[in-house]
């Protein structure tokens, strides 16, 4: 199945494909210069640019969002949903893991799986 993705700014948007060899890829960049400052986000009545990426999603595949304040990798991601699945337990321990860091702010995490879960 084909999803678009959605962005603007620096939050992040995975794509995690369980089934064969499992891995994580990160699809959502953001929009930095070359010191590190954010030049696409939403903030006041500045303009920003909206980018997408199209996915192809094969059963079992997890599509992350997340707020800027999550602090996962693409490994921490891949391991954890083969470990546990997409469930409260995973979503949690990732949660609790960001809040224990001063610079994250806030955290969010929609996670969507593919039909066809077969056992994951």
């Amino acid at each position: 199945m084909a999803v678009t993705v959605f962005w603007a700014g620096d939050a992040p948007i995975y794509h995690s494909h369980l089934i064969g060899s499992p891995v994580t890829q990160l699809v959502a960049q953001p929009d930095t210069s070359p010191s590190g400052k954010l030049t696409n986000c939403f903030q006041g009545t500045k303009a920003f640019r909206i980018s997408s990426a199209k996915l192809e999603l094969s059963d079992s595949d997890v599509v992350t969002v997340a707020s800027d304040g999550l602090l996962a990798t693409t490994l921490t991601l891949t391991e954890g949903y083969c470990r546990l699945g997409v469930n409260d337990e995973f979503i949690s321990e990732l949660l609790e893991e960001s809040t224990i860091h001063v610079a994250s702010d806030d955290d969010t995490i929609v996670a969507y799986q593919q039909a066809g879960a077969n056992g994951l």
